[in-house]
């Protein structure tokens, strides 16, 4: 049994942050479940989004069932602290953080840029607790290109503090050697390539007249497509209405749901929709807002196909999500899922217009002239490929593993 300190600037039930805050719930689930100890340190950053009824009580420790429903388990302990500057500064938060040092076999941090999470890196540094850290696509390269200037002059003053840190998690090949070619992996530092895990729920039932699509679309329109995640120019949206309008010329009344909660300025949905204005596209295109539990599974559940088009991807929470329903997906390049071709469950094609609208083409071309047996085998074969390789006990012992070796070797560089 370990115990484990979690440091995050925002944790569930925030969704403003999309997949890390996701994941990270699921995770510590999973740890408390494997029957260890488990804390999560985090601020309201993002709380402000939810109704008054759904946000946890500030700076005091919680069980986290009390927060998401479950049972209640004094293994799974979260403290949320008051926001004092900026997003995130918590001072209550930072408090906890030095104090935790005492009581963690190993401190996990999510994120990097944020002053918490740099905060709880120095702490475990000054005291020689073993810490882990998940940069989250923070360092990959186009994420390093906005505001490169800034981030330049950051990263060099911070790379005495990085070269101490014992353990980088990491989620894709690319991200691995991009913290390499930046030069902030210490001689014995340990950098482990795990993925994020997925909740293996049931398929959706089949949606009653209300609840199907047609409350956004137009009636009787389809097939749907549908991106899912936060709304910000990482997601490349952008791509998604030129993918769209190509596709239109197969199938003319394909619709793209795009759901999920803004977070970046509302300059960027104008310019989306004046584009899909541009091309004919305003009945065609939806933006929904956030959507969670069984409306998502039920949105994923009824989608042709999941269109993952990012600039950059550390992960994608949702291909798993989408998978999990027996639900396609169609990926490009820029995202580190090639293994959707090769284990013949969707498509990886490059970042361009026509090879998406030609690979969903297909996609659902085919779910039109296969039957319904091989249609549900189909299916069957995305859930199944999730299960194998993505199920949260699979990721948890492997994160239990991580964190032993990367104590073994602090404690020996010590």
């Amino acid at each position: 049994m370990l115990r484990v300190q979690h440091v995050s600037p925002s944790f569930f039930p925030a969704q403003r942050y999309g997949g890390p805050v996701t994941s990270l719930h699921a995770l510590v689930r999973a740890q408390a479940a494997a029957g260890h100890c488990v804390r999560v340190l985090s601020s309201v950053a993002g709380h402000g989004d939810l109704p008054a009824t759904q946000r946890p009580r500030p700076d005091t420790w919680m069980s986290l069932g009390e927060v998401d429903g479950t049972r209640p388990s004094d293994a799974l302990q979260v403290f949320y602290g008051s926001v004092v500057l900026g997003d995130d500064v918590s001072l209550t938060l930072a408090k906890q953080v030095w104090t935790a040092m005492a009581w963690a076999d190993v401190l996990h941090v999510t994120g990097l840029w944020s002053p918490s999470s740099l905060w709880a890196i120095a702490c475990a540094v000054s005291r020689r607790c073993p810490v882990v850290v998940s940069p989250r696509g923070a360092l990959l390269p186009w994420a390093l290109r906005q505001g490169r200037q800034k981030k330049q002059v950051v990263l060099r003053s911070l790379r005495p503090l990085l070269l101490r840190v014992d353990g980088w998690h990491v989620t894709s090949q690319e991200e691995a050697d991009s913290l390499r070619a930046l030069g902030i992996i210490g001689c014995h530092a340990t950098v482990g390539l795990l993925p994020n895990g997925a909740t293996l729920e049931k398929p959706a039932e089949p949606a009653s007249d209300a609840e199907r699509l047609d409350a956004w679309c137009q009636p009787g329109s389809g097939p749907w497509l549908l991106m899912l995640g936060r709304v910000h120019p990482v997601k490349q949206v952008e791509l998604g209405l030129a993918a769209l309008a190509a596709l239109r010329a197969q199938h003319p009344t394909a619709q793209l749901i795009v759901a999920g909660p803004l977070s970046s300025p509302s300059a960027y949905v104008e310019a989306l929709q004046t584009q899909a204005s541009a091309l004919g596209l305003s009945q065609a295109v939806h933006f929904i807002g956030p959507v969670a539990g069984s409306a998502k599974q039920r949105l994923l559940k009824q989608a042709a196909a999941l269109w993952l088009l990012s600039h950059m991807e550390s992960f994608g929470n949702v291909v798993l999500e989408a998978l999990a329903q027996g639900t396609a997906v169609v990926a490009t390049h820029n995202t580190p899922w090639s293994a959707l071709s090769q284990a013949g469950i969707g498509a990886w094609v490059a970042a361009d217009a026509k090879a998406i609208a030609a690979a969903t083409s297909a996609l659902i071309e085919a779910s039109f002239t296969t039957e319904d047996s091989v249609q549900r085998a189909q299916a069957d074969a995305r859930r199944a490929f999730v299960a194998e390789h993505y199920a949260w006990d699979v990721v948890e012992r492997k994160m239990t593993a991580f964190y032993r070796e990367v104590r073994g070797k602090a404690s020996g560089a010590a």
